[in-house]
């Protein structure tokens, strides 16, 4: 689906996953996800919504803000923000970001995890990359 917002670019576009009851119960889900172009101007506030967001930032800057912190976000570098919880992003040059909202039973275990051994915006470049070679 394409999104509805003069600030998104048409080229934009997400897709909507509905999990299996056995998933809702016991997995990690992705609810939504996509590859949205923003515009410069773009803006977002919510004071909840029901999942845990992580986002690649491809092109740009994105300026995020949560529990009383401020960071911006760099091409290249990584977020995850809990939307449960007030927040709101901006970007006043625009960018293009890769994005999923996940859920499940144990979606808040992870983000706390991953919070508690990483940063809540990380830099892709820091993240040592395996590599499997065929044989």
């Amino acid at each position: 689906m394409h999104p509805q917002d003069s600030l998104i670019s048409s080229s934009s576009f997400y897709f909507v996953h509905t999990p299996s009851l056995l998933a809702r119960k016991i997995y990690l889900y992705p609810v939504c996800l996509g590859d949205y172009s923003y515009r410069p101007g773009y803006c977002l506030t919510r004071s909840h919504f029901d999942n845990i967001l992580v986002l690649l930032v491809l092109d740009g800057s994105l300026t995020l803000s949560q529990s009383g912190q401020t960071s911006t976000v760099f091409s290249g570098m990584a977020a995850l923000l809990d939307c449960r919880e007030p927040h709101h992003y901006e970007t006043p040059g625009g960018c293009r970001i890769l994005w999923m909202h996940f859920d499940g039973i144990l979606a808040k275990n992870y983000y706390t995890a991953i919070l508690s051994s990483l940063f809540r915006y990380l830099s892709l470049s820091h993240i040592p990359v395996n590599t499997v070679r065929n044989p």
